[in-house]
């Protein structure tokens, strides 16, 4: 998987991108430091049967991209086989954030301030 996370530059939202090139469905932990998410968010998932799989004017369409809206902040985010996933927080406060990834674990931990 390729994982990605950052804050807007107003810090207002919280974006992680995280792309499943396998057959298998996914789930990620997400653990926050010095930071506090808004029970508000958003999740945009493009997917289809296979990887390769791709929409052609003539053809039905193997691929479909759908939006979620979500009322409360997942402990685990879901993500599906073959698919490239968007999540999107309102931030309630956020002090300078250095996200970073480990073990399939997405943290985010903010620096005290002054240093």
């Amino acid at each position: 998987m390729d994982i990605s996370a950052a804050f807007t530059g107003d810090r207002k939202f919280l974006t992680i991108a995280i792309v499943n090139p396998t057959q298998e469905p996914q789930s990620l932990n997400l653990h926050l430091e010095g930071a506090q998410l808004a029970n508000e968010a958003h999740m945009w998932q493009m997917t289809g049967p296979t990887r390769d799989a791709a929409n052609a004017l003539d053809k039905q369409p193997e691929v479909e991209v759908k939006e979620t809206g979500l009322s409360s902040v997942p402990e685990t985010l879901s993500i599906a086989p073959a698919s490239i996933t968007l999540y999107r927080f309102v931030a309630a406060s956020v002090a300078a954030a250095k996200p970073h990834i480990e073990d399939h674990i997405l943290s985010t931990q903010v620096p005290e301030p002054g240093r």
